[in-house]
């Protein structure tokens, strides 16, 4: 599919164009909704040495070398499944980390607390600064450090205002936004190919006629049928027999035999005719001569 055609289509069903950029501002406002805002508070804190390494009157700021492998160890042991529910319970939208400061050599770690609120990331926080110290003090407890070497915590900023952070947010707008619009641009274009082929369809399907126009176009149905090859046969009926007519039939007697069908043709000869035929007739004396059978 070339760009224009994409162009055309979206021109030709601008409609749909428009309902489904409508769709797409309603996904966008609805991950708007559904993506809540998270509120950032941070703290940073430093391990110190203890004051037997510092010695009277000296700077524990010179002495911060070999502490990263402490700060790695608080930092794994405050990600403990038995420390992270005391400070953010289960089910709660609080959560926290804390991390190694690699941007610095120091022993520096980083608490950061999060939630959908201002306050709920402050009170996080606070939680996770208040347990910090007690974890660092079991720690070496637990392996027999004496009290004058114990490694102590301080605070070096905390925030007391969260601070809103809406990459997930805007995440989840982009998400639905590019969703949206292919889903408008690839939709329109498929429906508009279909309508098109539909049209198509419609019109180079004919029109079906009536049943009695259509049986006029058919014609007989003899018609359809082929011829018989080579050349007609004609029948013939023989003639049919003739009968003479009888003479008692012309002259009006009964029949009898044949000598009284000659006394009666002699008679007919003796009677004289009042009238001359006409010419081009026959006479009766000549039908009947024709017509009476011959006999003795």
């Amino acid at each position: 599919m070339y760009l224009s055609d994409l162009v055309k289509g979206l021109s030709r069903r601008w409609y749909l164009v428009v309902l489904g950029l409508l769709a797409t501002a309603a996904l966008c406002v609805g991950a708007v909704r559904l993506v809540p805002v998270d509120y950032v508070a941070q703290s940073s804190v430093l391990l110190l040495p203890s004051s037997s390494t510092v010695g009277t009157g000296g700077n524990p700021y010179l002495a911060l070398g070999g502490l990263q492998g402490a700060a790695d160890v608080l930092a794994r042991a405050m990600t403990d499944d038995t420390i992270s529910t005391q400070i953010a319970p289960p089910g709660s939208t609080a959560k926290y980390t804390v991390e190694r400061d690699t941007t610095t050599n120091g022993p520096m770690l980083i608490i950061m607390a999060t939630d959908v609120t201002n306050a709920g990331a402050v009170a996080t926080l606070d939680a996770a600064l208040t347990r910090a110290p007690k974890v660092l003090s079991q720690l070496q407890s637990s392996v027999g450090a004496p009290s004058n070497t114990l490694i102590e915590l301080g605070t070096i900023t905390q925030d007391t205002v969260a601070l809103p952070e809406i990459k997930s947010q805007l995440r989840a707008v982009i998400l639905a936004g590019v969703v949206g619009l292919a889903l408008t641009v690839f939709g329109t274009n498929v429906l508009d190919a279909l309508l098109i082929r539909r049209r198509g369809n419609r019109r180079s399907t004919p029109t079906s006629a009536p049943p009695a126009e259509a049986a006029e176009q058919a014609g007989p149905i003899t018609s359809a049928l082929p011829e018989p090859q080579g050349e007609p046969t004609t029948t013939t009926a023989p003639p049919a027999a003739t009968t003479p007519t009888p003479w008692h039939a012309i002259t009006g007697a009964p029949p009898g035999p044949p000598a009284e069908a000659a006394r009666a043709r002699a008679a007919l000869r003796a009677k004289p005719s009042e009238q001359p035929p006409p010419s081009g007739s026959t006479t009766d004396d000549a039908r009947i001569a024709a017509s009476a059978p011959r006999g003795d």
